[in-house]
């Protein structure tokens, strides 16, 4: 289901039982998009939505991710990046790369996974950095930070169309996992 987090008055609003494992949720023009494990479940926020009856399938295919940039949605699943048609639910493939993290700054969505660094901009244009390490990618201070598995943290300066380390590898001296022993 979904739950409602009221931040401003630090409590839970309402719960929403769609009967379904609710994977991940967006909320775009007055209209919370639900992508469970049935599909993508639409319910107008000005209608009773604790009513199983209020929602509406919108489209069978299973999403893992969804998510708002300036209006456009755009989802990730096990097949790959998908752009979202709003009023009809159509989704158009953008990447059949298997992304598993994703991050929004200066209005562009990175993605991030499968070896792969991908940007969206505002504009809905993508662009594949091409091969990577990236596993996770964070914006501080006008650099990128990016967890690079086993080559430790990187800086990155990212354009439009091509990535440069500024600082390279951040290893710290200290056990390389954290699995406990006898």
């Amino acid at each position: 289901g979904i739950v409602c987090v009221d931040v401003k008055k630090k409590g839970f609003g309402n719960f929403y039982n769609l009967g379904y494992v609710v994977m991940s949720v967006v909320v775009d023009d007055g209209t919370i998009y639900a992508a469970t494990k049935n599909g993508i479940y639409s319910g107008d926020m000005s209608k009773n939505l604790l009513d199983v009856s209020n929602w509406t399938l919108m489209n069978g295919t299973v999403l893992n991710k969804i998510m708002n940039l300036n209006g456009s949605i755009y989802a990730l699943s096990n097949s790959g990046l998908f752009s979202v048609v709003k009023n009809t639910f159509a989704t158009n493939k953008l990447s059949g790369v298997k992304f598993t993290n994703w991050s929004i700054c200066n209005d562009v969505l990175y993605l991030t996974g499968a070896k792969t660094l991908a940007s969206i901009d505002s504009a809905g244009k993508f662009v594949s950095f091409g091969s990577s390490n990236v596993n996770a990618l964070v914006y501080h201070n006008g650099d990128f930070w990016a967890a690079c598995g086993n080559e430790g943290l990187k800086a990155l300066k990212i354009d439009g169309t091509s990535v440069e380390e500024t600082v390279s590898s951040v290893i710290p001296n200290s056990p390389v996992r954290n699995y406990s022993y006898k």
